[in-house]
């Protein structure tokens, strides 16, 4: 009887170091996913940044070739 209150005991301590040891490792890639989720979130907003210094010269590029074409047209006799 002995044998088997000491078979069980052994089982539970057991069971327990597992699941401590699961939720250690748990804890840990909850870490590790934080840790890539704020380089990609500070990835994001840099290329954002960058994205729109780029694009405003860009478009303001456009606006001023495409009104510095429309007055260079000749201009159309209707008759």
């Amino acid at each position: 009887m002995q044998t088997l209150a000491r078979l069980q005991s052994q089982i539970r301590e057991r069971r327990i170091r597992m699941s401590e040891e699961n939720q250690a490792l748990q804890r840990q890639l909850q870490q590790k996913h934080e840790k890539e989720l704020q380089k990609l979130r500070a990835a994001v907003s840099i290329m954002c940044i960058f994205s729109s210094s780029i694009r405003r010269p860009f478009v303001l590029l456009l606006e001023i070739r495409y009104f510095s074409s429309e007055n260079n047209k000749p201009e159309r006799n209707d008759i």
